[in-house]
């Protein structure tokens, strides 16, 4: 669950922004006009007297219903199809329906740094994870001031993002205000969006999960358990988003994925791990199990090939073993030490790591603390084995990853 945790471990610096910016920043913000402009008031109006509309994707591809002052517009541009949901104001909100999976965090920082060429950004910062239509969304709000013929003028770009199983879901608002109104437009067009044909779930198990800093939600998680081409084989997918403010003004974007495939016997096979930093690969390394035991390493890190061959005489400990263990020794109640070698290639490339879970005398029945080189996070674990929670240090703050839904069982 939520696979980069354990290389957050140690992160410090992180701040939490609010999303309105300080009072010292609205008055730069104000309108040229002699004082009339009213930020306080403008960043916190909202629309009215929205009713519920239908929406359908062309050839009927997806449905959705909406709030809106009038009927939404719908276009096609070249990999996605655009639509634009009047609430009144002087900027629709605008979506597009892409047919591919995105970079969440990737996707909102291109849109940032896109704009950043035309406007002033004064603050960034996420503005919520939710769970809708039973998918992870992220929001994200920013203030920003830009050029007009009078001076300088206020603005807000709101964002949010969803990543489906088949297709991605992107709205913003580019105006000042209506933050609580493009959330409610924006999360009814998540809620209700349905695809005419999806394949069934194939996933055994699922689990998403919200992480947060202080009261600031900066992430989510999703792991799935899927079949695999033989009987007895599994495949197990961890994919996450983090972002992080490291100011008012800036948020660190990330995305990272790990796949991992597994015999009949619960032996990995094979595994890839992909990180991404603001829309860039920075890591891309997958290894597989050799007929001696070991596994074969190859891949890139920072832009550099990397290769090589990992001993594991004890075999490699991944998330399902680490569950299958756990589980079995809380059901006992008494105090344990596991050292497990694990692999995590962005804090060590060319070996395995021990990681050391621990479960004392006095302890809540399902807490384990997780240690290794740089620190020690507490977990709270289901009885799959899988952690429901778990929180350590960043700064002077807390990093909570807290479950959002799980299905099935492993």
């Amino acid at each position: 669950m939520f696979s980069a945790a354990l290389t957050l471990l140690g992160c410090a610096g992180a701040s939490q922004p609010g999303a309105q910016p300080a009072k010292s920043e609205t008055k730069e913000s104000a309108a040229p006009s002699a004082g009339s402009f009213d930020f306080d008031a403008t960043y916190k109006r909202e629309a009215s007297g929205l009713s519920e509309r239908a929406l359908q994707g062309s050839k009927a591809g997806w449905s959705a219903k909406v709030p809106a002052s009038a009927d939404p517009k719908l276009a096609q541009a070249e990999n996605s199809e655009l639509v634009e949901i009047p609430i009144g104001s002087k900027a629709p909100v605008r979506c597009q329906v892409f047919s591919e999976q995105l970079d969440a965090g990737g996707t909102l920082h291109g849109v940032l740094k896109e704009s950043a060429a035309r406007v002033e950004y004064r603050s960034i910062a996420p503005s919520g994870v939710r769970l809708l239509g039973g998918v992870p969304t992220t929001f994200l709000e920013t203030v920003y001031l830009t050029e007009t013929e009078g001076g300088k003028g206020a603005g807000g770009l709101k964002l949010a993002i969803q990543v489906r199983e088949q297709e991605s879901l992107l709205c913003l608002h580019d105006e000042l205000g209506y933050r609580q109104t493009f959330k409610d437009v924006s999360g009814a067009f998540f809620s209700s969006f349905k695809p005419r044909s999806a394949p069934p779930n194939a996933a055994t198990y699922s689990d998403i999960t919200k992480a947060k800093i202080g009261d600031t939600d900066v992430g989510f998680g999703w792991v799935r358990v899927t079949p695999g081409e033989k009987p007895g084989e599994r495949s197990y997918s961890d994919s996450n988003t983090t972002l992080i403010p490291t100011s008012a003004k800036e948020v660190s974007f990330r995305d990272n994925y790990e796949v991992f495939s597994y015999d009949a016997k619960n032996v990995l096979q094979a595994a890839t791990w992909v990180e991404g930093s603001g829309g860039e690969i920075t890591m891309k390394i997958g290894i597989h199990r050799q007929a001696d035991g070991s596994y074969a390493m190859q891949g890139e890190l920072g832009g550099k090939p990397v290769s090589g061959e990992l001993k594991a005489p004890n075999g490699i400990a991944t998330s399902l073993d680490i569950a299958t263990r756990l589980k079995k020794k809380l059901k006992t109640g008494a105090p344990f030490e596991l050292k497990l070698p694990e692999y995590h290639p962005s804090l060590e490339p060319k070996a395995l790591i021990d990681v050391v879970y621990r479960h004392q005398k006095g302890d809540p029945a399902r807490q384990v603390s997780v240690t290794m080189a740089n620190g020690t996070m507490i977990e709270d674990v289901d009885d799959n084995g899988m952690a429901k929670s778990f929180s350590f240090p960043v700064g002077k703050s807390q990093f909570v990853v807290e479950r959002l839904k799980s299905e099935g069982h492993l």
